[in-house]
């Protein structure tokens, strides 16, 4: 059994909006737990009414994190925001986010492998 003291982690922040105001839900997170960590926050910020920022908010407050997908095998890679991936038919090999951004007109811009 591994020792959580040897797991340093990382620190993760999730930016979203309730009634318009901007939030910020900042929490220590070790690398094995954060899939599940993230999947509980999100559900917990929906259920008080929460909402995805703006697209350009993200833009403007985006911190570049390089995070591997963490996927079992066989399964698609995961978008840091919105879940499971689909395969790209134009790009063999590579993997989309097909969710909407939270102003509800532009797409997520992430995919596997990362250019």
């Amino acid at each position: 059994m591994a020792n959580a003291s040897n797991d340093t982690g990382s620190r993760l922040t999730i930016t979203f909006e309730v009634d318009g105001f901007p939030m910020a839900l900042d929490f220590a997170v070790s690398a094995a737990d954060m899939p599940s960590r993230v999947d509980q926050a999100i559900q917990a910020i929906q259920k008080a009414g929460g909402t995805p920022p703006r697209a350009a908010q993200v833009a403007a407050a985006a911190v570049a994190v390089p995070v591997a997908p963490t996927s079992a095998p066989g399964t698609p890679p995961r978008c840091q925001f919105h879940g499971p991936m689909k395969e790209s038919t134009k790009a063999p090999g590579t993997w989309f986010c097909p969710a909407k951004m939270g102003d509800g007109e532009t797409y997520c811009k992430e995919k596997f492998p990362a250019k």
